[in-house]
């Protein structure tokens, strides 16, 4: 009788041990997870602040050399040619739009390891919702250049048997919200589009995007000739301006020293694309601001941290602030964030 009391006894404690270690197995391996969930959010979050990085890279690139311009500029009560202050912006834009840059953080110097790649566009040089549809009277424009640009669209999104009026699909989709587009994946609620929603944004090893060639967020329908975007130049048989050379420098150089309104389209078109032939130029022109007003980006960032890569697209839009005696830089501000 008490020998059978002690074999009970054994499997009791037998089981509890069995139970416990159950319990410390289950807990241990939920410590582990969370701590490998940890470290990759942890590591996800620091490939985002990189991302967020590349965007204020950018930020400084639009911005440089604007607040030793504006000293010039105050300095000279009658410049001649183009305002010190403008010349700078345009440069400033012109080495940092319709290109991939990339920039490299070390721990040492940034706080962080890390690198990102950057692409900027101007939604300034892109096709805009207002050159297609009159939202005050909510009803289509029929302009005729306009037409021959909604032609060439056209063209790039019927592919694989699909042919698309890019211009009545905007109409559609605005009369069927019964208001303007307010964010370019609204643009994917036509069912043809949606073919292109991993061409919405542009990639490392794209040529064409759908928001390249398309912008919600700019207003106006007049075309910025000085920041056309690698898809829009596309349309009118052209190159994007990517960087500054050495030939488009010195012709800027002798550009500048016009007065700004006396340039005329077709002097600027010869000087930024070589454009020579005059009956096209002034086919397109109606379509074009002469003026320089470059205020609206787009920048596609991938933040690299170890091996983790956070991919975003952010819009940027600039407030010019008004001049004084004193050195006052231009504003930058995030208007939207996408998480790609």
């Amino acid at each position: 009788m008490e020998r059978a009391r002690r074999g009970y006894i054994l499997l009791i404690a037998i089981g509890i041990i069995s139970v416990l270690s159950l319990l410390v197995v289950r807990m241990s391996t939920r410590v582990i997870v969370f701590y490998r969930l940890n470290t990759v959010l942890m590591r996800r979050e620091q490939a985002k602040l990189i991302a967020l990085s590349g965007v204020q890279c950018v930020i400084a690139q639009l911005l440089l050399g604007q607040g030793d311009q504006h000293k010039d500029h105050v300095a000279q009560k009658k410049p001649q040619g183009f305002e010190a202050r403008r010349s700078a912006a345009i440069r400033a834009v012109l080495k940092t739009i319709n290109r991939w840059m990339s920039f490299s953080f070390t721990q040492e110097n940034d706080g962080i390891d890390g690198s990102c790649m950057v692409y900027t566009s101007c939604d300034d040089g892109k096709l805009g919702q207002e050159l297609f549809f009159d939202l005050y009277t909510m009803q289509p424009l029929k302009i005729s250049q306009a037409a021959m640009i909604n032609q060439k669209a056209s063209a790039l999104f019927s592919t694989a048997g699909r042919q698309i009026d890019f211009a009545r699909t905007i109409d559609q989709l605005i009369k069927k919200k019964n208001r303007e587009l307010l964010d370019i994946t609204e643009l994917l609620d036509d069912e043809r589009m949606n073919f292109f929603s991993r061409q919405l944004f542009m990639s490392l090893k794209g040529t064409f995007s759908v928001s390249d060639l398309f912008s919600i967020d700019r207003k106006g329908f007049l075309l910025q000739p000085w920041a056309l975007s690698q898809t829009v130049a596309s349309l009118f048989g052209w190159k994007a301006l990517s960087g500054l050379d050495d030939a488009l420098h010195k012709n800027l150089d002798e550009l500048f020293r016009e007065p700004e309104e006396s340039i005329s389209l077709a002097k600027l078109f010869t000087v930024l694309y070589g454009e020579k032939r005059q009956a096209f130029i002034n086919e397109i022109s109606s379509v074009f601001h002469k003026r320089f007003e470059a205020n609206l980006f787009t920048v596609i960032s991938y933040g690299t941290y170890e091996d983790i890569v956070v991919k975003i697209c952010v819009i940027i839009e600039r407030q010019q602030r008004a001049r004084s005696g004193k050195d006052e830089r231009d504003q930058f501000f995030i208007k939207k964030i996408y998480w790609l």
